[in-house]
């Protein structure tokens, strides 16, 4: 990984490794974390983050904990204009999420993602895109769309 790499990391990409469902993703936080890159997220991961726990009726201290790594960048109005401005299928939750990494405005920003719709707006915004799972050179088969939680 490059010196002072910026990560935009979505909430598939979160939960996935605080729920323990990928020691891609667990190996990938740890080398992120190891080499002291810049971990960014928006209000709408922390959101997801909390809302998935809170739902369950399970406590929220280990996704708090975690998100106080990520510097959480504010929903503003220009981060909406650009969510909207995104082409292809995406969620209004998804849409913040590569808004939020195209609004930090370096060339060093990679959104982090495991959901294939995200990743193919955020190339076609001219963004890097990274998913720890099928990235992983080391990985054995995965199931599923590659979408996470």
């Amino acid at each position: 990984m490059p010196t002072n790499q910026v990560w935009c990391v979505d909430a598939s990409v979160l939960l996935r490794s605080l729920l323990g469902e990928s020691p891609a993703t667990n190996a990938w936080f740890a080398e992120v974390e190891r080499h002291g890159h810049w971990l960014f997220g928006s209000r709408m991961l922390e959101l997801e983050t909390v809302r998935y726990y809170t739902n369950r009726n399970q406590p929220t201290s280990e996704a708090v904990a975690r998100l106080e790594k990520f510097q959480i960048r504010d929903i503003s109005d220009g981060v909406i204009r650009i969510a909207k401005s995104l082409s292809g299928p995406l969620s209004g939750a998804d849409a913040i999420h590569v808004a939020t990494a195209l609004s930090l405005g370096s060339p060093r920003v990679t959104l982090v993602t495991h959901d294939s719709r995200m990743a193919r707006a955020a190339k076609a915004a001219g963004l890097k895109v990274h998913d720890p799972v099928t990235d992983d050179p080391n990985r054995g088969p995965v199931g599923g769309d590659g979408r996470g939680s």
